[in-house]
């Protein structure tokens, strides 16, 4: 029995800023439950961080300068997911291509006048290697100053089913009206790291029984064992190259969990700022005022933040000034400080 279409599915990412920002984390998450067995890997070097700070960056600018009273932005992106059921695995080659078919439809669908290649720099996305793979592509739901309202329309899902069937045919020579299921809980492909890992400890562990197998031939058992000892040194160094991966995965994950801890923190402050000056109470202001600061201060002067940080930091304050200065209010703006790379202080 055939299948009318490969999976698709799509929602908007909800809670604003906040709530793409946990969507991410959990997209980049290897250690997340439902991860278990998977390889995570992204495609066009796609950056949880810059997609983060672009996207975020460019709605607060689009609400900023929303002067007509539109309603505010509540969703910052599109989420959509492209799934193959086992035992399909593309390759990562094959991924790309099929991704880059998909941007280049939603493109032409939503008539976007960028450049293509400058759309697909501004999405997300990456890959879950799996029992059943999967493609995550997150679309800003701003891009360029436009509103991209149409992201969630049926046509652009129906186009998107069509455009998934033709490129997984085109690329990997896989046929949705021929899919017929061939196995479940299929774990995950190892990477070529841990294949090479593999193979060296086995290599050595075959030299061992060679040892064993010549112990009676001095000359032999000699050679046998400095090829023991060769193959397990390359074990161990493939060991290191695994432990050095993995850190940097938790370095990265630590500097974006802490990103977007520090700025929920500067938002909530900047909002007690803000109508503390709409309510025009004194002291308010100035405890709020020494929050913001401090808040501020957490990033910008954070290892973990880079320059885009802190220009968020500088447009999200200075999208609030320019606001209460509009309402003809007094703002005497927050300062903060900087690394000394950065230019020194604000």
């Amino acid at each position: 029995m055939s299948i009318k279409n490969w999976t698709v599915t799509t929602e908007r990412v909800k809670n604003k800023d906040f709530g793409l920002s946990e969507y991410v984390s959990y997209l980049v998450s290897e250690k997340h439950k439902n991860h278990k067995n998977t390889t995570i890997y992204a495609l066009f070097n796609s950056d949880a961080n810059t997609f983060l700070n672009s996207t975020i960056q460019e709605t607060i600018l689009f609400d900023s300068k929303n002067k007509k009273g539109g309603r505010k932005v509540e969703s910052f992106a599109q989420s959509f997911n492209f799934i193959l059921p086992p035992p399909h695995q593309p390759t990562a080659e094959q991924w790309t291509k099929i991704s880059k078919d998909l941007v280049n439809t939603i493109h032409k669908e939503l008539e976007i006048k960028e450049d293509v290649n400058r759309f697909g720099r501004a999405c997300f996305l990456n890959i879950h290697e799996q029992a059943n793979p999967h493609l995550n592509l997150l679309v800003p739901r701003i891009f360029a100053g436009e509103r991209l309202a149409d992201l969630d329309r049926k046509n652009i899902l129906a186009k998107l089913k069509l455009q998934f069937n033709q490129s997984v045919l085109k690329h990997c020579n896989i046929d949705h009206t021929h899919h017929k299921p061939l196995r479940v809980n299929v774990g995950r492909r190892k990477t070529a790291q841990r294949y090479e890992y593999d193979k060296a400890k086995e290599e050595a562990q075959n030299a061992s029984k060679l040892v064993l197998e010549a112990q009676n031939s001095t000359a032999v058992s000699v050679l046998v064992q400095k090829e023991a000892q060769t193959k397990l040194k390359e074990l161990e160094i493939k060991e290191i190259e695994l432990d050095n991966k993995k850190s940097q995965i938790m370095l990265e994950k630590e500097k974006l969990n802490f990103i977007v801890k520090a700025f929920n923190d500067f938002k909530s402050s900047l909002i007690k700022w803000v109508n503390s000056i709409r309510n025009d109470s004194m002291l308010d202001i100035l405890i709020n005022r020494q929050d913001v600061e401090e808040k501020a201060n957490r990033i910008t002067e954070s290892d973990k933040s880079d320059e885009s940080d802190i220009l968020l930091v500088d447009n999200m304050i200075d999208a609030e000034v320019t606001e209460l200065e509009k309402n003809g209010l007094e703002v005497t703006r927050p300062t903060y400080r900087r690394r000394n790379k950065l230019n020194g202080s604000t």
